[in-house]
């Protein structure tokens, strides 16, 4: 006989019924213990820009939050980021506008788009992590072609993601 638990915990009993199907087990042992929550992190970060020319005219700007932060280690911006269920998330906290509810639909799907400005799959993208130094890291492909799929960032297949813990 089968037994089959429900998210909620109830169980139901039955016969294995034959389908003819191949199956197969998952063996990576990584999700397990996670029925209650999927651990996350998050914090703010500084990135660095992958855009030169726009990174030397924003540096410009006075500093406020989102804003530009140029030193002798290069041209970061901050970011709220996350880490969760596979996938390092980053936005620009500054631009986050909520939905309201007088908002029409076409207003409200606006808003949400523009939060999230990045993002790296770990579930379709292999990546290593460099620390540069006591407060600088790098995550960058693990394949020297590059990211598998680099459509939900700037930069192509080769960019290196450069954070910097933010003083």
């Amino acid at each position: 006989s089968r037994v089959v638990v429900k998210k909620n915990g109830t169980e139901s009993f039955g016969q294995w019924d034959e389908s003819q199907a191949e199956t197969s087990k998952l063996i990576e042992d990584a999700f397990s213990g996670f029925s209650t929550g999927v651990p996350i992190l998050q914090g703010k970060l500084l990135k660095k820009s992958p855009n030169a020319f726009k990174a030397v005219i924003t540096g410009f700007k006075a500093r406020s939050p989102g804003a530009l932060i140029t030193g002798f280690k290069g041209e970061y911006q901050e970011r709220c980021c996350i880490v969760r269920e596979g996938h390092l998330i980053w936005w620009d906290p500054a631009k986050v506008q909520m939905p309201t509810a007088s908002d029409s639909d076409t207003t409200r799907r606006q808003k949400e788009a523009v939060q999230v400005q990045g993002m790296i799959s770990f579930l379709l993208n292999r990546a290593k992590v460099e620390k540069v130094d006591h407060e600088t890291i790098k995550v960058l492909p693990a394949s020297p072609s590059g990211w598998a799929d680099s459509s939900s960032f700037t930069g192509g297949c080769s960019r290196e993601m450069t954070f910097q813990v933010g003083t």
